[in-house]
């Protein structure tokens, strides 16, 4: 046993050296997430709005994604607090030193007053570290109690390494699906653990770890199933026995206990939209009646069994059990376990985006990874001995296997995956595959960049601080596995600090409740949703507007893009952006033109204001492409290229931006790779939309706008740049019979069909000087008047009148 928990922590420690990233202040959830934690403890409310202006999300991110303000005219918060409940004893470390910092003499560290600083990010992803280690030596604890230590080992390892979960432990981990795969890792390990109910702390703690599921993820409250199948379990077992505890006053007192718990997000929602109890997301984000289950399980778009089919021989192995204990005594409690699996796929596939986003594989399956690990045990402990010794180079597979995929997610190449893609591509993938492999450490912003940039201090610092959080969950791990005698003796004072500590939270929330403001006026902070963002409008309407907001730095930025500002205006907008905050004033002005002169004068106290941002090998291998093609050094700049393509092939923003450079002696045989290469894949991504758009239903817009627009967009300009007028119309007819082209692709598409008329050229030409064709239209149309060797009439569309604007 003791050799198994050192091999989970040697694994943990090889994929922190791999694939550990901290989490770098972006995100959507993530914010939220982070919020939790530093509204009440910087600025002691419940107001959110200033901790996203702070964060490191750009301006329209946060115009997008932020478009409507709650009933109290607050930023709307749609996450649960479970997750940065669990963070919080990692982000006190950091806060505690911030203080300790800030009270001795002397100027106090910068990273202390700055929320958003990497002590801070990195203490919460190394939080979510921890418990995602933990939840790992749960599972593996679980299913040694029902099999065999060496079944054990390989169950749960195979489930953290060959499922979303591995993404959203070391890569992704500001999001809350490590910390409930924790929760209910924990839960199940309780089930099992105090199966037989014997005394109320029995009940106190399954309530608690009920509620602690529910309180990360609130959908995760069918979780109640298990405890209640474990408790029908514990009453057919006792018949004709005198029980040592009444089953139903421990019933009452689990409840109580999960109540306590879940009193914290009661009393936040009471804080924030003045009600106990509410449901966040708005009306239609469910479809009891149009579940996806198909596409949940085997869509390539984010399908749970289609990504990761290790989940599929978990659930098979589960349900198999059906039959094999079905006579135990713990019958109750394995059907509870398959219905939960059952009713989390109902649900799961009735959300309004069943696809979960932009996710790494199904992420919302990672609740159940504990539950699959049972059922993935169960398939192991039939095999043969001799095939049980190959378990070890089969997990070792499915982590490389589940790498690969994890490092094209990252990389946009396989978002979304289908393996059609990958048989379209062909030998483009397969023959890259193998120079890529050695590379894949360096894909990520891990130990590894930080090395390579001669980071050292930085690097050790982060090494130190992983490695002690590892050795802390491996030790606490231990401690508890050894059945302390001072364990049973602080229960008591466990459980009154836990009340206590439950009811100071509460009633902090309550007396710091927001106050309502119907105008809006706080959401204007970070979004101007009455004024939307004009890029022609006059920029002191801007200003006039930041001057009725007390705190709201959108409006000075949108100056600062605004084409009709004056340098002024822009100087002014930058002393009103200084005055919250150096990260934020650096960043603004590094966010304009190059040859600005306003950037030139304060670019060098923007540099030592802003943090430094690691590059990477990727950003410095395309910077030094673009510096050999600007001094003509041919050789060097395919030289860097060969590079590039050798250990980022598959890196899909990337090998766009190679294409744009329009590499210097295009006839080279780096060149046509290069620019094939990216043909192929532009190509790959709309073929599949069409093949497989039918079967994903009700999202399919949904599915072309995120990921198969753009690359139609970059594909039409390339054709048209080489005058595939055939090409053009077969795609856009096969778009249009699904329905998903806009009214300026229609456009695109009608001028594409006057070139292959019987007119040609000439007809492309005159379809061009109609009012609803827009100048981007007519500079392509151009363009491939050039290709076919006719600039004269591509001169004809130059200068012409601006065009009626087209509905996109």
């Amino acid at each position: 046993m003791w050799r198994h928990y050192r091999v989970i922590g040697a694994v943990y420690a090889l994929l922190f050296l791999v694939l550990f990233s901290p989490w770098n202040g972006q995100g959507y959830d993530d914010t939220f997430y982070f919020s939790y934690l530093t509204s009440p403890t910087f600025d002691q409310d419940l107001r959110f709005e200033n901790d996203f202006y702070l964060s490191e999300n750009s301006v329209d991110f946060i115009r997008h994604e932020l478009s409507e303000p709650n009933e109290r005219g607050h930023l709307r918060n749609l996450f649960a607090l479970g997750t940065s409940l669990l963070w919080l004893p990692f982000f006190l470390v950091v806060r505690a030193a911030a203080w300790i910092a800030q009270a001795l003499p002397g100027p106090a560290p910068a990273w202390s007053q700055d929320r958003y600083s990497a002590p801070y990010l990195w203490a919460v992803s190394l939080g979510t570290l921890f418990w995602g280690m933990f939840a790992c030596l749960l599972m593996y604890e679980t299913c040694r109690l029902r099999f065999r230590p060496r079944v054990a080992l390989h169950a749960s390892l195979g489930m953290t390494v060959a499922s979303p979960l591995l993404g959203y432990i070391f890569q992704m981990s500001t999001m809350s699906h490590a910390a409930s795969a924790f929760a209910v890792a924990l839960l199940l390990f309780l089930c099992f653990k105090l199966r037989h109910l014997r005394s109320a702390w029995s009940y106190i703690a399954l309530g608690l770890a009920l509620g602690l599921v529910t309180l990360v993820r609130w959908q995760d409250a069918i979780f109640v199933l298990i405890p209640a199948g474990f408790f029908i379990a514990h009453l057919l077992n006792r018949r004709g026995s005198r029980p040592r505890f009444s089953p139903l006053l421990g019933a009452a007192m689990g409840g109580l206990a999960f109540l306590m718990v879940m009193s914290l997000q009661f009393s936040y929602w009471k804080a924030t939209l003045g009600r106990w109890i509410t449901m966040p997301q708005p009306d239609g984000f469910m479809h009891w009646t149009q579940p996806e289950i198909m596409n949940l399980l085997f869509s390539g778009w984010n399908g749970a069994f289609y990504w990761h089919p290790l989940l599929l021989v978990g659930a098979l192995g589960l349900m198999a059990g059906l039959f094999r204990w079905r006579w135990s005594r713990l019958a109750p409690a394995h059907w509870a376990m398959v219905a939960t699996l059952l009713v989390a796929v109902y649900v799961n596939s009735c959300v309004e985006d069943w696809y979960a986003g932009a996710s790494f594989g199904m992420r919302r399956f990672c609740s159940i990874v504990p539950l699959l690990a049972l059922g993935l045990a169960a398939v192991y402990s039939r095999l043969p001995r001799r095939e049980m010794r190959l378990l070890p180079l089969w997990t070792g597979l499915l982590l490389v296997l589940n790498l690969v995929l994890l490092t094209g997610y990252q990389n946009q190449f396989l978002r979304p995956f289908f393996w059609t893609e990958i048989g379209q591509l062909g030998a483009d993938f397969w023959n890259r595959l193998p120079a890529f492999l050695p590379h894949v450490v360096f894909q990520h912003h891990s130990l590894a960049e930080m090395l390579d940039e001669n980071r050292w201090l930085l690097a050790l610092a982060l090494l130190g601080s992983g490695v002690w959080v590892m050795v802390a969950a491996w030790w606490l791990w231990t401690v508890l596995a050894r059945k302390s005698r001072w364990l049973p003796r602080t229960k008591m004072i466990f459980l009154g600090c836990a009340v206590l500590s439950v009811v100071a939270v509460d009633v902090w929330f309550l007396t710091h409740a927001t106050v309502p403001d119907p105008r809006g006026l706080a959401f204007s902070e970070i979004s101007p949703r009455k004024h939307p963002y004009e890029p022609e409008a006059p920029p002191q309407a801007f200003a006039d507007i930041a001057g009725q907001w007390v705190e709201n730095p959108v409006a000075w930025l949108t100056v600062l893009k605004s084409k009709a500002a004056t340098d002024a205006e822009r100087k002014q907008a930058l002393w009103r952006l200084k005055q919250y905050g150096g990260k934020l004033w650096s960043k603004a002005v590094f966010s304009l033109p190059q040859d600005s002169a306003l950037r030139r004068v304060n670019e060098a106290e923007a540099n030592e204001k802003s943090p430094r941002v690691l590059q990477g090998v990727r950003i410095r291998i395309l910077s030094r492409i673009s510096e050999a093609k600007a001094f003509n050094h041919t050789r060097l700049e395919q030289r860097y290229l060969r590079k590039f393509l050798r250990a980022f092939p598959f890196h899909f923003p990337s090998l766009l931006r190679v294409y744009d450079i329009q590499l210097t002696r295009g006839d080279k045989l780096e060149s046509r790779q290069a620019k094939a290469f990216v043909r192929r894949i532009l190509q790959t991504r709309w073929m599949v939309f069409v093949w497989k758009g039918d079967g994903i239903g009700r999202v399919m817009p949904i599915f072309y706008y995120n990921y198969v627009k753009e690359s139609v967009q970059i594909l039409d300009r390339i054709m048209w740049g080489r005058g595939d007028f055939q090409d053009l119309v077969d795609m856009y007819r096969l778009l249009q019979g699904r329905n998903v082209i806009t009214g300026r692709e229609s456009v695109r598409l009608r001028l594409a069909e006057a070139a292959l008329s019987p007119g040609g050229l000439e007809a492309l030409v005159a379809e061009a000087m109609k009012n609803d064709v827009d100048e981007d239209a007519r500079y392509d149309a151009a363009a491939a008047c050039r290709a076919m060797y006719h600039p004269e009439l591509g001169d004809r569309l130059v200068g012409l009148p601006k065009a009626t604007e087209v509905p996109d």
